[in-house]
């Protein structure tokens, strides 16, 4: 077949297989098929799951119903994202759970929830996701929220008695009460306008140190100090909470009711493994909470309210004692609650660490229709808190501390022995730390003033007095006293200390909620403080009363200073400025332009048709990605290959009589363009139709080409690489330029002509070749509505046709047995 063809046939040397259309015997057959028809069935599990499958597969190369999340957790954001856009996709074409809240209705989302196989042998070594159902049935409410005593516990996978009471592969879809859910791999649900969403989860852990330099004597006159001991006590105490926010400017007048639910998992170790509590125990506890809050009607969010909003609602603030004010023993390596005299240990350094496993859950419920219209799943373990590296922090460790500034804390703490020439750490070796709290003890200057009265475990009613006797003890006229309090006695000063550990997991958009990573600014921000001092403005305060500094639409928070990327088009959709500003699709066919209108899963951005492509450091900080390769798997350019995708699948127009992403002929671009719909971002703003003469048209072309020459081969391979046009979105000749920096438009001003000049363009065939289970497995792109013949050949001249094919969601395959062909 010759001209018009509208992709070159590939040819596998190895394989020698070839597709060659079949549009000029077919195309008077064909009737107009309704677009989008293919990608869903006739349930909404069936459809998600195709639509899944179909993106997961082109964008990476994963299968929705074979995701492992154990050993290795194939589960990222970046497939979160995918499913979560699939689930958004499907939604904007429905209208199933219309709610009507005063006199708007709202459509409930649609909630898809992972089902989860193991191995069928009887030690569970590998976890995955087999599959994906739609929650019909309230019974869910048990397995997501189960406690760890409860018979349908939620599942930790590091736990392998957890594992096994997985079902085993093969077992068929059971109901919703009898399938298992996984601590941290959350359900998919829809992105859906006008509802409350969760918003933040805090644990504050608050850690209190004290030492005690205890000194003893033999009596009888005139003896030396003969003992000097350490005495460590630590306290450690835990509280926590979440929000939920209603970020709409409308009431939300339907009664909801929230649940929390979740473990905290708190461990203190060293480096001798376990430490023994005062019970005997090994030191760990598990916190778990179960916490629900009903509200009748929710009110808006208005940004000028005062401090203390309504907006703002906390299902879960509560408090737990790790460890009670206890004293640590070196010689048995625990903690009693009762003073005791300990053995002497000259002058060990605790090598303490804190270690914290978070899991999470929320749910929203609405009550009168029993559907789910938030779930939250979230689990992390935090790195340890090495507990005496933090104490000393904030203070310099190689020297005395100095009269001449005013003393630092952290330099009480300093585990660097003296001196430090001395070399491997000898508990015979004084530390820095230790010096310095004698030279507190001992020296009545005024600098220290503020350590005495902010840090001293025992607090002296005078202090010169304090120093001075204790001076006569260790050095001076006491040293012949037979008073038992001469002979056994502390330093005057012994510091103690307490630092804070804060975890913040906070929404930046409110629809951007299911990952930790979703919840983590690394741009900005940290998500991890310790701080010493408990600021006014502490925990809980962060959950009741103000605005995440994590939240940062189009423009930033009006409640904070905004960042250097407060209107960076390559982070977030112009003039979407708060949640009531998206105008998502709903009930409507799909098509690209509304597929542009579709939130994409990542803050405050729907899927990405314009051609800046942000840095990978900016995107990465942005939604809180934890390597360059994650970052890279959701960076909005990512969708450009999702155009050329949907383009396939969606376009009902002849291919005969697309043009080729490749054809040379500048007239014949410029006729291309001829009819498409233009908006200006004017003001106002206004609509017209270019035409092909016209001098911008000539400029969209030439930039085109440049940027089909920029190629490799000068090739442009899929219809969606065109995007990278600035000509088409941002440079738009009928655009006028930003006023300093900011743009006045929305996103529809960008995206309006690559969402109308796509479906007019037509790529070249993709062809790839791999082999599974004994046979070869060849790959082509298509147009979903046609017939494709493929053909083999022994000498690459002689073809035989063995097969027609049509395309399915843009791809065709043809298999054939290994040994059948030889092999490449």
């Amino acid at each position: 077949m010759d001209g018009g063809i509208p992709y070159s046939q590939n040819y596998f040397k190895p394989m020698r297989v070839r597709i060659a259309p079949l549009w000029i015997a077919i195309a008077l057959m064909l009737n107009p098929i309704a677009r989008g028809m293919e990608l869903f069935s006739s349930d909404a599990t069936g459809s998600f799951t195709n639509l899944a499958g179909r993106l997961l597969e082109s964008e990476l190369n994963l299968r929705e119903d074979a995701i492992q999340v154990y050993p290795a957790n194939q589960y990222t954001p970046g497939v979160h994202r995918i499913l979560q856009l699939a689930a958004n996709i499907y939604d904007s074409t429905t209208n199933r759970f219309p709610l009507t809240n005063g006199i708007e209705v709202l459509q409930a989302p649609s909630v898809f929830r992972p089902i989860f196989r193991r191995n069928p042998g009887p030690v569970a070594t590998n976890v995955f996701i087999a599959g994906y159902r739609e929650v019909e049935s309230l019974d869910f409410l048990a397995t997501f929220l189960g406690q760890p005593t409860t018979p349908d516990a939620i599942v930790d996978l590091q736990i392998a008695t957890n594992r096994a009471r997985i079902l085993p592969e093969g077992t068929p879809f059971q109901d919703d009460r009898s399938e298992l859910m996984v601590a941290g791999i959350p359900v998919v649900m829809a992105a859906r306008k006008g509802f409350p969403n969760f918003n933040k989860f805090e644990v504050q852990n608050s850690v209190t140190v004290a030492r005690r330099l205890e000194f003893q004597r033999l009596s009888g006159g005139w003896m030396p100090i003969f003992q000097t001991n350490q005495v460590y006590t630590l306290t450690i105490t835990n509280c926590f909470g979440a929000q939920a926010w209603n970020s709409y400017s409308n009431e939300f007048m339907r009664p909801v009711r929230m649940i929390v639910a979740g473990e905290i998992y708190l461990s203190l170790t060293n480096e001798f493994g376990e430490i023994q509590g005062p019970d005997g125990m090994p030191l760990s506890k598990v916190v778990n909470f179960l916490s629900s809050k009903n509200i009748d009607s929710w009110p808006g969010f208005v940004t000028d309210a005062p401090t203390s909003n309504p907006s703002f609602s906390v299902p879960l603030l509560t408090n737990a004692l790790f460890l009670p004010t206890s004293e640590y023993l070196f010689g048995s390596n625990r903690f009693i609650s009762e003073t005791v005299p300990e053995q002497p240990n000259f002058f060990p350094v605790p090598r303490w660490f804190l270690s914290m496993t978070i899991q999470f859950r929320y749910l929203l419920l609405d009550q009168a229709s029993g559907r789910i219209l938030d779930a939250v799943n979230l689990s992390s373990s935090e790195e340890p808190v090495d507990v005496m590296k933090t104490m000393a922090a904030n203070g310099p460790c190689v020297d005395y501390l100095s009269i001449s500034r005013m003393p630092v804390a952290g330099s009480l703490w300093c585990t660097t022995r003296f001196p430090a020439s001395a070399g491997a750490d000898n508990p015979f070796l004084v530390t820095y730390g230790i010096l310095n709290q004698l030279e507190v003890s001992m020296l009545p200057f005024r600098q220290f003033d503020q350590l005495w009265a902010n840090y001293n475990s025992t607090p002296s009613a005078d202090v010169r007095d304090s120093i001075d006797l204790f001076d006569r003890r260790l050095v001076g006229d006491l040293l012949d006293s037979t008073d038992p309090e001469d002979i056994y006695f502390s330093a005057p000063f012994n510091p103690t200390m307490t630092f804070y550990q804060q975890i913040f997991w906070e929404a930046n958009d409110p629809l951007v909620h299911y990952t930790v990573e979703d919840l983590t600014d690394q741009l900005y921000l940290t998500n991890k403080i310790i701080f010493f001092q408990r600021s006014p403005f502490g925990f809980p305060y962060e959950l009741t009363n103000r605005l995440s500094d994590h939240y940062q639409p189009w423009g930033g928070s009006s409640y904070f200073v905004s960042n250097p990327n407060q209107f960076n088009l390559g982070l977030k959709d112009a003039q979407i400025t708060r949640s009531d500003d998206w105008n998502f699709p709903s009930g409507e066919p799909l098509s690209l332009s509304n597929l542009a209108r579709i939130h994409r899963g990542t803050p405050w951005q729907t899927v990405y048709l314009k051609s800046q492509s942000v840095n990978l450091r900016d995107w990465k900080g942005w939604v809180g990605a934890r390597n360059d390769s994650e970052a890279a798997l959701t960076h909005p350019t990512n969708d450009w290959r999702l155009a050329g995708l949907f383009c396939l699948i969606l376009n009902t127009n002849p291919p005969l009589s697309l043009l080729s992403l490749n054809d040379p002929d500048t007239n014949s671009w410029m006729a291309a363009l001829d009819g498409i719909t233009v908006l200006t971002n004017s003001d106002p703003p206004q609509f017209f139709t270019m035409h092909s003469n016209d001098p911008q048209v000539a400029a969209i072309v030439s930039g085109i080409q440049q940027q089909r020459l920029a190629q490799r081969d000068h090739m442009i391979t899929q219809a969606g690489d065109v995007l990278s046009t600035p000509e088409l979105s941002l440079s738009s000749p009928w655009l006028n330029p930003p006023f300093n920096g900011i743009w006045a438009s929305g996103d529809e001003a960008f995206e309006i002509i690559p969402t109308e000049f796509l479906p007019r363009l037509r790529s070249e065939s993709v062809g790839s070749l791999r082999t599974a289970n004994d046979r070869w497995i060849t790959e082509f792109t298509g147009y979903d509505h046609f017939a494709y013949a493929v053909e083999v050949s022994s000498n690459l001249t002689d073809w035989v046709a063995v097969t027609t094919n049509y395309p399915s969601l843009g791809q065709l395959r043809y298999s054939m047995d290994v040994a059948r062909t030889g092999g490449p």
